[in-house]
Parts: structure tokens; C-alpha cells; sequence
């Protein structure tokens, strides 16, 4: 079963992983190599990482305590970030959040 819950701090290096790889595995088939590359780089700082999700404040998506996506929606109405573990995409995560 999927919950979803409010962000915690401690679930940003999670956020992370989800950004990156989705971003490298299921992003590939639409954009360059270059342009996966730039928009989720090898290098980061976890620190404007985690300014950056303390400032988005997005809603979590779990199974069984597992971290499996996350989004936000702004007061304007603009979602900035909506991921999906490539693992549990078509499983209805995005639906739930």
C-alpha cells in the first residue's frame, strides 16, 4: 500500500537517489546524455540539496516504509519536482501523489 506523508528533513539524501537515477534511467530515453548529465550531476552538495527540499517542503510517497517517490506543489500552483523510483513507476505512486 502507498502512503504518502510530508517531507522530513532526514528524507533528502532518499530524495536524492530517486532525482538522480530517475533522471539517469528513465530521462535517458528523452534527453542527451550531456543533458542528464547537467541536470543530475555526479557531483552535489547535499547541503543545497537540502535547502532546496526544505524550501519545496514536497509530500513523500512510501511502501512498506520505503522511500518510492515525491513531489511538491508550490502556493502558485507550480510542481518543480515530481519523481518516481524507476523500479516503481506504472505501479500508481504519481497517481497517489
Amino acid at each position: 500500500m502507498i502512503e504518502i506523508r510530508k517531507y522530513q528533513e532526514s528524507d533528502a539524501l532518499d530524495l536524492w537517489a530517486i532525482f538522480y537515477h530517475t533522471v539517469r534511467n528513465v530521462n535517458l530515453r528523452d534527453y542527451s546524455q550531456a543533458q542528464v548529465e547537467a541536470w543530475a550531476p555526479d557531483g552535489f552538495s547535499s547541503e543545497i540539496w537540502q535547502r532546496k527540499m526544505n524550501l519545496l517542503s514536497p509530500f513523500v510517497a512510501e511502501i512498506d516504509g520505503k522511500i518510492v517517490g515525491y513531489s511538491d506543489l508550490q502556493e502558485n500552483g507550480l510542481i518543480d519536482h515530481f519523481f518516481c523510483h524507476h523500479e516503481h513507476q506504472g505501479r500508481g505512486v504519481g497517481r497517489q501523489l
